[in-house]
């Protein structure tokens, strides 16, 4: 079955051009977009160039509970990619300094490094195949060469760099 991916890629982009607006306007800053080549081989969505500095990014949106699903929902958990689809390295080994996540309350920023060692650490233990494990346990769903474990949002925001808070955004004046 083959799927059509623009949907996604769509939403994707949305999200990384709000979090670029977003870094600009209320933090500081000038992002511009990542090339081609760094989005697909290096996990990297934009550079964000403050105080002569360049961070790259890779930007998480929301997801959906499932791909049918026409409602972006925020989740409890993250899901953190050891290994693509395609059996490539997954962005948790992408050469982005900061996974920027959209999460219930904000945009969170963590980083890549953080979650590499945190990956590092479970990455030897018992692979489950299509049946999803607990959190930490590595998991691939059935006919896919992916490798994911999910990570609950409070253990996230506890090796956060920041976060930029959707509430402050509103009172000075945003709307998402």
């Amino acid at each position: 079955m083959v799927y059509n991916t623009q949907p996604y890629q769509d939403e994707g982009k949305f999200f990384e051009n709000k979090t670029a607006e977003i870094l600009q306007r209320f933090v500081g800053g000038a992002c511009y977009p990542a090339t081609e080549q760094e989005n697909i081989y290096d996990h990297i969505d934009l550079h964000w160039v403050s105080e002569n500095l360049d961070y790259t990014i890779d930007v998480k949106g929301p997801k959906k509970y499932n791909r049918w699903d026409p409602n972006i929902q925020f989740s409890d958990v993250v899901w953190i990619e050891g290994q693509n689809v395609n059996g490539n390295p997954g962005w948790v080994y992408g050469k982005s300094f900061y996974i920027a996540f959209w999460l219930k309350d904000g945009i969170t920023f963590v980083e890549t490094e953080k979650l590499r060692k945190l990956y590092e650490y479970f990455k030897n233990g018992q692979l489950h195949i299509g049946v999803k494990p607990n959190h930490y346990e590595l998991y691939r769903r059935q006919g896919r060469s992916d490798i994911t474990f999910t990570m609950p949002v409070e253990d996230l925001l506890k090796i956060q760099e920041y976060t930029i808070k959707y509430q402050e955004l509103k009172e000075l004046g945003y709307t998402l």
